[in-house]
């Protein structure tokens, strides 16, 4: 406790906290020699009787992660500043560091948390996309066809990357969670559509018969769907209510999407739909 100090309280200003530590003023060496020590069975002793003490360079304290020696360099995002600006200034500034052999330098802290974060919704939006295809092909008894259908989820991709543009937004953690969303929402148009397309056909109609029929039949029921979705997530796009700007990017990145996949659908996939009946024939 001499040599340390002791905690006493804490400083705060802003959001940041400092400790407040009290302490002996820095002592002589000849008085840290006489620093009494006790043993276990109860004798007293000095420093110097068990040390000599002398004062060089080392670490305060060491720390390790993963059996690894590590050191850390604490920062904080300054107000105006986004953490992506700032990992892209601290990316640009360790890139002109020589690091010595056996040294390396990574980031982590938020960002760390943020790519963990990242790298597990990658991988549950590959397994729902997985998982939609499966049912697409039993429902429509074809391995070929749920292409066709899915080829509105990069239609919905253009619809997000292009609402965010617009808005100035990040993508964030919520917005990827609203992207996930969309691998089951924005198929939906394109199932009503293929599936009355195969109906049709079966009737002996033309490829071209039934494309044109069936898109002009799910016309309106594709818009009014796609239109009852997007009114109903407007509220949670505009951010009202209590933590409403934490959900907004969720909602945005449905909406977009949604929007974009549903007018591109009905031009696309009619397109695609005949070409691969073609092919296949």
């Amino acid at each position: 406790r001499r040599l340390s100090g002791e905690d006493v309280g804490e400083y705060s200003e802003g959001q940041r906290a400092r400790t407040i530590r009290v302490g002996f003023k820095e002592m002589e060496m000849a008085e840290l020699a006489q620093i009494r020590v006790d043993t276990p069975d109860g004798g007293i002793l000095t420093v110097a009787d068990v040390a000599d003490p002398r004062i060089v360079e080392g670490p305060r304290e060491i720390r390790r992660e993963r059996q690894r020696r590590i050191g850390r360099v604490t920062g904080y995002v300054t107000d105006g500043t986004t953490l992506g600006d700032a990992i892209d200034q601290i990316d640009a500034i360790l890139a002109t560091v020589d690091m010595p052999p056996g040294y390396r330098l990574s980031i982590g802290g938020e960002e760390r948390d943020r790519a963990e974060s990242f790298g597990s919704l990658q991988f549950a939006l590959i397994l729902s996309i997985i998982l939609v295809y499966m049912v697409m092909a039993s429902l429509f008894e074809s391995f070929l066809h749920p292409f066709t259908v899915m080829l509105s989820l990069p239609l919905a991709g253009v619809g997000v990357v292009l609402g965010f543009w617009l808005l100035g937004e990040p993508l964030s953690i919520t917005a990827f969670i609203g992207v996930i969303m969309l691998g089951g929402i924005a198929v939906n148009d394109s199932i009503v559509l293929v599936d009355r397309i195969n109906q049709l056909r079966e009737t002996a109609r033309s490829v071209r018969g039934a494309v044109v029929s069936a898109a002009r039949d799910r016309l309106r029921p594709i818009m009014m769907t796609s239109a009852t979705t997007v009114l109903a997530l407007l509220p949670m796009a505009i951010g009202l209510g209590e933590g409403g700007e934490l959900r907004a990017p969720m909602a945005i990145a449905v909406i977009g999407g949604l929007v974009s996949s549903t007018l591109m659908t009905l031009v696309v996939i009619p397109v695609v739909y005949e070409l691969v009946e073609r092919v296949r024939s």
